[in-house]
């Protein structure tokens, strides 16, 4: 017996990933602010690595890494995340996570002991 599956009516079984875009802006002097939005897997993260390390390795003096946007955040993205965290403070730059109250991201940062935890600004 054979069953034939009409593909226009089958639905995907997963979401495929949304493309990551990263912009920063400045608010004030001393300041940047690094938007994320879409997907932070692992093909996006090695662009966010970079431009984390070029703001922590700059003159400011707050950083906030602003994750509202975020709908997907694999063990790449949380990596990185740490490191962009841990470069800024080696650097004495006040760094704060951004991250939507219901956002299921939320829900994948808590179940890691990542220092940038203690960062996280709920909105």
């Amino acid at each position: 017996m054979t069953i034939e599956l009409d593909r226009t009516t089958v639905q995907p079984a997963i979401t495929l990933p949304t493309d990551l875009w990263v912009r920063t802006h400045r608010p004030e002097s001393g300041t940047a602010v690094v938007e994320v939005g879409g997907d932070l897997d692992a093909a996006g993260a090695p662009r966010l690595a970079e431009l984390l390390e070029a703001r922590a390795n700059s003159t400011l003096r707050r950083l906030v890494i602003d994750l509202t946007e975020v709908g997907f955040l694999s063990a790449a993205g949380l990596s990185v995340l740490e490191h962009g965290y841990l470069r800024a403070c080696q650097h004495q730059i006040l760094c704060t996570v951004r991250v939507s109250a219901g956002s299921p991201i939320l829900r994948t940062i808590g179940l890691f002991p990542l220092r940038f935890r203690e960062a996280i600004e709920v909105c």
